[in-house]
């Protein structure tokens, strides 16, 4: 219960300083670009997903689903470390990408394919793992990383004016 705790709390706490980071960044109160915060944002989105999956395995609050809904919960996962993948090699960074608008390859239909894939894994690990208490806190989590998501939306309507078709013709 000890180990539960500690890495449900290590979760949160790194979940909210990723959203006061955003938040920051948003209104220029941080500079993404010193290599210093990057460091630490990076670190904390390390140690945000490692906590993530050891709330799951470790959750004393564990579900009875049967096997097929663990198997789509694995698949879900699995979906969203393909949709990572995919968007990280077509854009090569995690932040401070200067450049045009990207519009093609996976960013041909989903605007935030990262975004996306970090739901999954929200979803799909706490399916597959059945744990209850990662499924209640993927609900709050999944509204943090909407929040971020409106946030660069924003961002991105100002740098970018072909955005707002852009958007019309994507998904998420």
């Amino acid at each position: 219960m000890n180990t539960f705790l500690t890495v449900l709390i290590i979760s949160v706490l790194t979940h909210c300083i990723r959203t006061v980071y955003e938040i920051m960044k948003f209104r220029k109160r941080i500079n993404p670009e010193n290599k210093v915060v990057f460091g630490l944002i990076f670190t904390n989105m390390i140690i945000l997903w490692f906590s993530w999956f050891a709330v799951c395995v470790f959750d004393p609050y564990k579900l009875t689903l049967p096997l097929v809904v663990k198997c789509i919960g694995a698949a879900i996962l699995v979906l969203g470390v393909l949709l990572f993948l995919v968007s990280l090699a077509k854009i090569k960074r995690f932040e401070n990408y200067h450049g045009d608008l990207i519009t093609n390859g996976i960013y041909k239909r989903l605007r935030h394919p990262m975004y996306l894939s970090f739901i999954c894994w929200l979803a799909g690990g706490a399916i597959f793992h059945q744990s209850g208490t990662a499924f209640l806190l993927a609900v709050v989590f999944t509204v943090n990383i909407l929040v971020w998501r409106k946030l660069e939306e924003i961002h991105l309507m100002t740098v970018f004016p072909e955005c707002k078709e852009y958007k019309r013709k994507t998904y998420f």
